[in-house]
């Protein structure tokens, strides 16, 4: 790219950029959103949810584990380990990391600043993972 000439390469660069603004608001076409809600209806998935997995299961529990927070009536008991404040707190533990979207991009941010960045969000999540499987069998209301 840097060895053409300089008017092909602003060419070449007006080009990249129109593009890339395009594809940030393309959207799938109706029909196969359709498909996809149709999917959701029968199986409780689509083809859609599987691309990315990860992300799609994190923004589900979080959104599920939120709104048992604020909207749930009972917790396991302190016969359990954990009174009705404390269950709100493990809750919150569990919630919060997952809805973080680990690999986002920040304008600004050095390299190694996103690695570490990075790296603590996952281990935050890691974290929230082992906390929802201790309490895994309590995640009702």
């Amino acid at each position: 790219h840097a060895a053409r000439p300089k008017p092909a390469r602003a060419v070449i660069e007006a080009w990249w950029w129109s593009r890339r603004a395009w594809q940030s608001t393309w959207r799938p076409p109706p029909w196969r959103r359709l498909r996809w809600k149709w999917q959701r209806m029968c199986r409780g998935w689509s083809d859609r949810d599987t691309w990315s997995l990860d992300s799609y299961l994190a923004r589900i529990i979080s959104g599920n584990v939120t709104h048992l927070r604020d909207h749930g009536h009972s917790y396991p008991g302190e016969e359990q380990g954990a009174d009705g404040q404390q269950w709100h707190g493990i809750l919150t533990r569990i919630a919060e990391p997952l809805s973080m979207d680990w690999d986002r991009i920040v304008d600004g941010e050095p390299p190694e600043a996103r690695r570490e960045r990075q790296e603590r969000e996952l281990a935050a999540q890691q974290d929230a993972l082992r906390l929802m499987a201790e309490w895994f069998h309590h995640l009702w209301d």
